[in-house]
């Protein structure tokens, strides 16, 4: 690949005094600046092919002088910026980036509901094993419609498991949702 610079194109002065109307430098491997000036002076060239070479972009939209070739002369130049590239990548980030962030968010919503909803739910097996297997050393008391035991779960968390004989009435029930009320009440003070 052939790198310009301000030596590389001496040739473009000589072309100055004979007037050429055309100028084919493509699929030369040319790369770095394109010297705008010096091509600026070939007021005589009506054609002029850069493409298919590695310049950098400089700005020649900023040149009146490149205003009269069109774009098929800058084709794969580096010279001219390359709109469907550019607007490819544009509507990826306009369009993939609020789609990975909703797709994050709902994501994370859904880790948070299963962590909140998986909280408190003990399996008769969890339970099981907390109490030992409902021993009678962790036998806390016993009446006619209940027996309570004491467990650790295993994040060392205390438990206490009543295990109800037989068919639970209605005032049970309601008793016992009291009892789970009281105790979250007095779990949020501490």
């Amino acid at each position: 690949m052939a790198s310009i610079s301000a030596n590389s194109l001496h040739f473009l002065t000589a072309l100055l005094s004979i007037s050429i109307p055309a100028l084919d430098l493509s699929h030369n491997n040319l790369s770095g600046d394109l010297p705008i000036l010096n091509f600026s002076l070939l007021e005589n060239l009506t054609f002029l092919n850069l493409s298919y070479n590695d310049f950098t972009e400089c700005g020649i939209s900023d040149s009146h002088f490149f205003e009269r070739f069109n774009l098929s002369s800058f084709i794969r130049s580096g010279l001219v910026p390359n709109h469907k590239e550019f607007r490819i990548k544009a509507v990826l980030l306009l369009v993939g980036f609020p789609v990975l962030v909703l797709v994050l968010v709902v994501f994370w919503g859904w880790l948070c509901f299963l962590r909140r909803s998986n909280k408190h739910k003990f399996t008769p097996s969890i339970l099981k094993a907390a109490t030992d297997g409902f021993s009678v050393r962790n036998l806390v008391g016993k009446n006619g419609r209940a027996s309570v035991f004491r467990g650790v779960l295993r994040d060392g968390s205390e438990v206490r498991v009543e295990i109800y004989l037989g068919a639970m009435s209605i005032e049970n029930r309601r008793r016992f949702v009291q009892q789970c009320e009281i105790l979250v009440q007095l779990q949020h003070k501490t």
